[in-house]
């Protein structure tokens, strides 16, 4: 899949989520190129498996058979590992709800 069919996958999805008045953390925004810019800042965050997903299950057909989702509620296992305070703290206000299971 193109990194261009990606991206308007995205848009689409981000699209959706404002529609239905559901706010995202704001590393939902951050481009492939913002990432490679970041340092052990993002690394709880790819640690605890938080944002997009996108696969096609190597089926090649993403439109018959994919999958886009949204991941911003933190694990159990982060959460015992002390990261729920950090990221809380590093992506604010829309995180607020994570520890309560919402």
């Amino acid at each position: 899949m193109k990194r261009s069919e990606i991206n308007t996958l995205l848009r689409q999805a981000k699209a959706l989520f404002r529609e239905h008045r559901f706010a995202l953390p704001p590393f939902a925004e951050w481009t492939p190129e913002h990432w490679q810019g970041l340092g052990a800042e993002a690394d709880e965050i790819s640690h605890c498996g938080l944002g997009w997903d996108l696969t096609d299950f190597g089926g090649g057909d993403f439109h018959r058979t994919g999958l886009l989702l949204f991941t911003g509620r933190i694990s159990e296992s982060c959460k015992k590992a002390g990261l729920q305070d950090s990221l809380r703290a590093k992506c604010g206000h829309a995180m607020a709800n994570c520890s309560s299971g919402t």
